[in-house]
Order: structure tokens, then sequence, then C-alpha cells
């Protein structure tokens, strides 16, 4: 299998250490249910100082020894600077003590990680390819997870905890929330592959991931975010008659997992079907009488109103505070319910546009790569930049927090190096010619 050749010494080591780390330091697989959230609590305060520790050491010597930081240093740094521009917005709009404001957001800050990670991918102490083979697994281990609980445990049970369980009787009734970070990362990386190789079994493995995705987790958003780039990305990345024969295998596929899905359980295609539905007409501005739908409706009605209150609020935004501060100024509103409306109340118009401005890099690199446009990896991180975009627009998650966006940065400018030293060695290979 392309995963798995071995590129260094101690490659299975190196992939079983980033697996544990990407399990447990970036994922949400276990944090997110109550019973060991406190754990996971301790873990993360652990782990954010020491984490700083280390990143401080790499900054400081890259800064005053070396003399020179990496782009995704830069970035890193500069993204560093929103909790505190939202600390300091949130204290002159709703008065929030400052110091306050920063300890809660003191999570955001795990997104320092990225440097290091970033260091020792161009180091060569670990490789683009290990690490991609870790966040697969991650993958594929919470889809065997959540199918399993899917299928054991019946989520009316926890309905307490509505962080984890939903209610939406277009979507079946109790349903649960788990986690999707890792599942798109080995969905993107699957459907690289498949549209740069051509690979049947990873054809296979992307409609699995999908499956799960449609008939399972539920997420609306979530799944247009991943539809809508990766059909565009194949638009963009392949010759029309690679796009028709990758078009029919997946229209061919996606017609035998249907016919599966409606041999075992006829009414999750018609669940399937009403959120669809009732989501569009939602987008069209039409009543659902779909909870769901219509509570986001009241919410962008909130945010209009609080912004009509209060005009200059809309400028620099109000950062990130607690449900009940937020709900007393007002009324019910959910940052990541309301995606790019979310992105707003925290940051203004101003930090929006500076926040968004970044995915300008990855389009930069998009045209100057042409020696590695093929490479699998180069094609993950640019996926992964576009389905990180399409999913903040929905979701707000970029803005929140770019821990998994810097990571597909890494990627991107990665190859935009290794492109530059490429050519170099060419032009130097025909001056010794002649």
């Amino acid at each position: 299998m392309v995963l798995y050749t071995r590129d260094q010494e101690g490659y299975e080591k190196k992939i079983v250490f980033l697996f544990i780390y990407s399990l447990f330091c970036n994922s949400n697989t276990f944090s997110q249910f109550s019973a060991v959230s406190s754990i996971g609590g301790i873990f993360v305060v652990i782990l954010i100082p020491l984490m700083l520790l280390l990143t401080g050491v790499y900054w400081y010597v890259a800064i005053f020894i070396y003399k020179r930081l990496t782009l995704i240093d830069l970035f890193v740094l500069v993204w560093c600077l929103t909790p505190i521009y939202n600390s300091i917005a949130s204290h002159l709009t709703l008065d929030v003590k400052i110091l306050k404001a920063l300890i809660s957001a003191m999570p955001r800050y795990l997104v320092v990680s990225a440097s290091l990670m970033y260091f020792l991918i161009k180091s060569e102490k670990i490789t683009i390819k290990q690490y991609c083979l870790a966040g697969v697994m991650v993958g594929w281990f919470d889809l065997i997870l959540y199918v399993i609980l899917n299928i054991y445990l019946d989520p009316q049970t926890y309905k307490a905890d509505e962080s984890l369980v939903g209610y939406n009787p277009s979507k079946g009734g109790y349903i649960w929330r788990f986690g999707s970070v890792y599942i798109i990362f080995a969905l993107s990386y699957h459907f690289v592959v498949f549209l740069v190789r051509n690979k049947f079994l990873h054809l296979i493995a992307t409609m699995i991931f999908l499956a799960y995705m449609f008939f399972l987790d539920k997420q609306r958003t979530e799944i247009l975010s991943v539809l809508i780039p990766i059909i565009i990305y194949m638009f963009f990345k392949l010759r029309w008659y690679e796009v028709i024969n990758r078009l029919s295998q997946l229209v061919l596929f996606s017609g035998l997992i249907l016919g599966i899905i409606y041999y075992i359980n006829p009414m999750l295609l018609q669940f399937t079907a009403d959120m669809f539905i009732n989501f569009f007409k939602f987008m069209m501005g039409m009543e659902t009488g779909e909870a769901s739908a219509d509570s986001r409706i009241i919410q962008f009605t909130n945010a209009y109103d609080f912004f009509m209150r209060h005009p200059t609020f809309m400028f620099w935004g109000i950062g990130y505070v607690k449900p009940e501060t937020l709900y007393l100024e007002m009324g019910k509103f959910i940052y990541s319910d309301t995606g790019i409306v979310g992105i707003l109340v925290a940051h203004g118009i101003i930090g929006t546009i500076l926040q968004t401005s970044m995915f300008l890099y990855p389009i930069y690199v998009f045209f100057k790569v042409k020696h590695y446009r093929n490479d699998i990896y180069y094609n993950m991180g640019m996926l992964g930049c576009v389905v990180g975009f399409t999913s903040g627009m929905f979701s707000g998650g970029y803005a929140l927090n770019a821990f998994g966006i810097f990571y597909f940065f890494a990627f991107v400018e990665y190859f935009r190096v290794k492109e530059k030293i490429y050519w170099k060695h060419k032009r130097l290979e025909r001056e010794k010619a002649t």
C-alpha cells in the first residue's frame, strides 16, 4: 500500500507516537465524554504550559540564534494575538475582565504546536507521510468506535449531555454528536488518493466515511463543508475526461450503498432526505418546522438586532464570551451554530477580514507549485485548507481554533519550499551543463 512504505528508520515507532499524540492531544475522541472530560481538562492544563515552553524555546533559538522564522511560525505568532484581541474587545464592549478572558482562551494556544510539528517535518525528524498515516489511523479508530457506540448505546439515555446528544425529528430523533475532525481528515486523505491515483480501495474507504457522515453522524453543515470542496477540487485538479471517470465511479458506488442502506433500513434514507429538504428550505428562508433550523434563524435575528443596538461593535466584535453573558446581551446565540455570523460577532469586520485573508496563502502556493502538483500529501494539504475554509463558513471553526488549519498550512508550505529547492537545483544543473 502507498501508506506502508518505510521512509525513515524507526518508521513504525514514529507513527505510533504520532497516533497517540494525535488521539489524545489533537482530537476530542475521549474528552467529549463527560466521564473523562475532567481528566482531559487536567491533561490540557498540563499540556498547554509544556507546549508553550517548548515552542518558546524553539522561537528563541529561531529568532535570536538563527535569526530566521518560517512562514508557519509567522502565521502562528500572528494568530496567537487573536485571543488578546478578543479579550480586549470583550473588555471594551461587555466589560469582561481581560485576564479572565485570556485564561478562558488558553486552550486556543495549543495552536503553537503547529510550529513544532513543521520544524520536525522540515528537519526530517518525522515525515508528512508518517503524520498523515497517524491521522488516518485516528480517523479509522474514531469511525469504528462511533459505529459501535451507535449500535450498542441508545443516545436518548445520555440526552442530559446536550454537547454529546442532540434531538431532531427529521434526523430520526436522538442522535450522537461525536467529534469528526479526524473522520474528515481520513476521508480527505482517501479521496485525494482516489482522485490523484484512481485507487479502487481508496474509493471504497471514501464511500465508507461518507456513508457514516450521511446516515449515522447526520451533521448537515459538516457534510456540505466536505462535499462542496472535494467536488470543486476535483474539477480544478483533473481534466474533463478524468472528472467524468471519477464521478461515474462515485455515482455507481453511491447507488450501491443506497441500495444496501435501503435493504437494511429504508427509514434511514427517508430521514436523510427529510433533513436535507429542511436544510434547503432554511437556506431559501422558508419555515421548516424543524427546531434546529428555526433556532438558527432566531440566532441570526438576535445578532442583527444586537448590531443595530451597538453598531460600533460590528467593527471589532465582542470576543468569545461565556454563554450566560452572551444570552444576557443578545438572547440565544451560539458561535458554532452560526458560522460566518458567529465569526463576525466574535471578531468584528476587522478581525474577520484579517483571519479570512490567511486563506490567500494556499491560493498563492497553488499557482506556484508545478513539479509536486500531483503529490498525494501536497494535495492533502491543499484540500485540507479548502475544507477548513468552508467548514469555517458553516461553523466558525478556523476562527475559534486554527489548530487543524495550520497543520495543513504546514503541508502546503513544506511543498512550496521543496518546489523552490527543486527548481534551484534544476537551474544549477543547466548551468553546469553549459
